[in-house]
């Protein structure tokens, strides 16, 4: 079974509106809910907004007595800001190639930024067979897509001069607050992980996001759709 893991509602709501919810249960702040579409199982885990709740979500469901030995892997599906609205525009998707946390510094005792110590990873790159399986889904909807670096940290940035920074020290193409920490997490768990970032907004994310957000949530949740249907 694989488990899809959102950061809010808006984003979650648009395919479970479409499913049976088998059960529901909260752990901490997590709602777990497995769920039907169609003929084919799966497990959602809504996180809440920021890297500490992200993290929260995606232990529970890899140290889950129950669903924790067959979570086949997990999918971080929702909406994010481009970085470079050429190479990723409004409504189209980002395929997380690897996920960083540009927030993480502790360079002032002689790390790189963003390395998580512990287990001394700056970059945690998208499961390679998960990676394929939504690049064919996306072809076959004829969804615009990249694979790039995606970035996390706790805070919804506005200043462009923030973002270029951002871009020159890690190469991130697109920016949101949960990908890099559920990444985080299911490495140290050994689960495979991709993050699907669909763009809500780029250069004027003070209106973008507000414009497109609903749109982008729902194109997500097709997407995962078509990847239940063809891999679950």
């Amino acid at each position: 079974m694989y488990a899809f893991v959102f950061a809010m509602e808006k984003e979650a709501s648009p395919l479970l509106k479409d499913c049976e919810i088998l059960s529901e249960e909260t752990i901490g702040f997590t709602r777990l809910i497995h769920a039907r579409f169609e003929s084919h199982e799966f497990l959602a885990g809504i996180s809440g907004i920021g890297k500490a709740f992200a993290s929260s979500t995606m232990t529970a469901i890899c140290a889950h007595p129950v669903y924790g030995k067959s979570i086949e892997g997990v999918i971080n599906v929702g909406i994010a800001g481009s970085l470079n609205k050429k190479k990723a525009d409004l409504l189209s998707c980002v395929l997380g190639q690897e996920c960083i946390e540009h927030d993480l510094d502790t360079s002032a005792i002689g790390d790189p930024v963003g390395m998580v110590s512990g287990i001394n990873r700056i970059r945690f790159p998208g499961d390679p067979k998960l990676m394929e399986a939504f690049e064919s889904v996306l072809e076959e909807e004829n969804v615009p897509y990249c694979k790039a670096v995606i970035s996390s940290g706790d805070a919804f940035l506005l200043d462009p001069k923030k973002k270029s920074a951002i871009v020159k020290e890690f190469g991130s193409l697109c920016l949101d607050m949960e990908s890099a920490p559920f990444a985080q997490i299911a490495y140290v768990f050994k689960v495979p992980y991709l993050a699907v970032r669909f763009i809500s907004d780029a250069e004027h994310p003070e209106y973008e996001y507000a414009q497109y957000g609903e749109e982008a949530a729902g194109r997500a949740a097709n997407t995962a759709k078509g990847f239940l249907r063809k891999c679950a």
